[in-house]
């Protein structure tokens, strides 16, 4: 199974706890949503994305057009996206948007919390 970890710098931190040969690995520091779902879609496809994106992000639209491009961008493939637990009240929004996308997208689309 191929295996794409992609997040902004939560993903660069735990970096060197993932294993090479377990999956590929590319955390960029404070990177938003559209530049990372392009960086995302720009490797080759994987089996599964684990999907770290929208710490920076100040809208719900746009956390919701990057799923949407990620999902028609990555074929088949799973996708699990890491679920917001920052400050605020913008984190119950986000978190809403990635239940939404779960529940329109059966098995293929899950939120780790």
């Amino acid at each position: 199974m191929s295996v794409l970890v992609f997040g902004d710098s939560l993903v660069v931190g735990v970096k060197p706890y993932i294993k090479d040969s377990v999956a590929t690995v590319k955390g960029v520091q404070s990177i938003g949503l559209e530049a990372g779902v392009s960086k995302i879609l720009a490797y080759p496809r994987k089996d599964l994305y684990v999907i770290d994106l929208g710490t920076n992000s100040q809208r719900v639209s746009t956390l919701e057009a990057s799923i949407d491009r990620v999902l028609k961008g990555t074929g088949d493939a799973k996708i699990l996206w890491l679920a917001f637990h920052f400050p605020g009240g913008k984190r119950s929004s986000m978190n809403a948007a990635l239940r939404r996308a779960q529940s329109a997208n059966g098995s293929r689309f899950h939120v780790l919390a």
